[in-house]
């Protein structure tokens, strides 16, 4: 993360289990969502802070691993 970016830190439960996701705001339309689902770094961008940590959900929701509906 560069120099002067505020980070939030968000809890995006995902199959059960509990993520902590950082968003920040990219450009003045793009906003990010980063943080690791069982071991693997994702980061998601999107024109809204919420619709950002969504298609974070999301995109987690799609790799299988252990823990699974």
């Amino acid at each position: 993360m560069g120099v002067g970016r505020v980070a939030y830190k968000h809890i995006v439960t995902v199959h059960g289990q509990d993520y902590e996701v950082e968003t920040f705001q990219e450009f003045k339309t793009v906003w990010i969502a980063a943080g690791k689902y069982e071991g693997r770094f994702i980061a998601t961008a999107d024109r809204s802070e919420s619709t950002a940590l969504w298609r974070w959900e999301g995109a987690a929701s799609r790799y299988r691993g252990v823990r699974g509906p």
